[in-house]
C-alpha cells in the first residue's frame, strides 16, 4: 500500500481519534510500570469499545467516540482547574509543578480542542446515520 492511499483513507477525525487513544495507552503503560493498572485498563476498555462498535454495531459506532470526546474535555478542564489552583497556591513538589506548568496547560488545551472536535464530529455522524 502506498503512502498516498493511506492519506486518502485517513481523515483528521481518524487521526485525532487514534492519536488520542494511543496517547492514553502510552500513558497507561507508563503508569503500569509505576504499579498503577487503572489507566491501562480504562484505555484498553475504551479502545475495545470503539473497535467493537465500528465493526459489529455500525448504527451506534459514533456513541463511544462522542463519550471519549466528552471525557477528553473533562480531563482537560480538570487539569486546567488543578493548574489554576496550583498557580494560586503553589506546591513545593517539583513533579506537580512540572506537570502543571506551561506544557501541562498546553496539553490541557489540546485535550479540550481534540475532545470538542471528536464529540462534534461524532454528533454529526450520529445525525447523518439516523436520517
Amino acid at each position: 500500500m502506498q503512502l498516498t492511499n493511506i492519506k486518502e483513507k485517513l481523515s483528521l477525525f481518524d487521526g485525532l481519534l487514534v492519536t488520542s487513544l494511543l496517547a492514553f495507552g502510552v500513558k497507561g503503560c507508563t503508569y503500569l510500570l509505576l504499579g498503577q493498572i487503572w489507566l491501562i485498563i480504562a484505555a484498553l476498555l475504551l479502545g475495545s469499545w470503539v473497535i467493537y462498535s465500528f465493526y459489529f454495531s455500525p448504527n451506534r459506532k459514533y456513541i463511544p467516540i462522542r463519550i471519549w470526546g466528552i471525557l477528553l474535555i473533562l480531563w482537560g478542564l480538570t487539569r486546567g482547574i488543578i493548574g489554576l489552583l496550583i498557580t494560586i497556591s503553589p506546591i513545593a513538589d517539583i513533579h506537580v509543578n512540572s506537570q502543571f506548568g506551561w506544557q501541562g496547560n498546553l496539553l490541557s488545551t489540546i485535550a479540550i480542542g481534540v475532545g470538542y472536535y471528536l464529540s462534534r464530529a461524532a454528533k454529526r455522524g450520529i445525525a447523518s446515520t439516523n436520517k
